[in-house]
């Protein structure tokens, strides 16, 4: 039952984030606002792409190539909407989602690193706490 919740929940995001990115691409196109159509449009793109992570199987191998679409095409959206307008929130908006995706692809390519140094280690990596736990009087 707590997985159906959580499931109709799931849903429920990403419906929101649909008609909320669809309906801010059309006040941005009726009103004439391109910070409006750009935030839209990446709202839209990335709805997709959390439908993609959360419901298309791993090893779909068109999945990895859409999300990279999407995620791609989201962050185009922002850049070339600040590019039209050169609003500073749309500046802040592209930095912070390039500094992300900095952020995603340093960390996927050090993690496996740092867990396979923790492996190769002949000690815990605790052993430091071990050592002050003991000498403090703890266990």
């Amino acid at each position: 039952m707590i997985n159906m919740r959580s499931d109709r929940r799931h849903w429920i995001q990403i419906i929101g984030l649909l008609i909320l990115g669809a309906l801010l691409l059309l006040r941005g196109l009726i009103g004439g606002d391109i910070v409006a159509t750009s935030i839209g449009l990446a709202l839209t793109f990335g709805s997709v792409s959390l439908t993609l992570t959360a419901y298309v199987a791993r090893d779909f191998k068109a999945k990895r190539y859409l999300e990279i679409i999407s995620a791609a095409g989201s962050l185009g959206i922002i850049i070339y909407g600040y590019i039209l307008s050169g609003t500073v929130i749309l500046m802040i908006i592209a930095a912070l989602i390039i500094a992300l995706f900095t952020l995603g692809i340093i960390l996927s390519y050090i993690m496996p690193k740092i867990r396979e140094v923790q492996k190769l280690l002949p000690f815990s990596v605790n052993l430091l706490t071990d050592i002050t736990l003991r000498q403090l009087g703890g266990d």
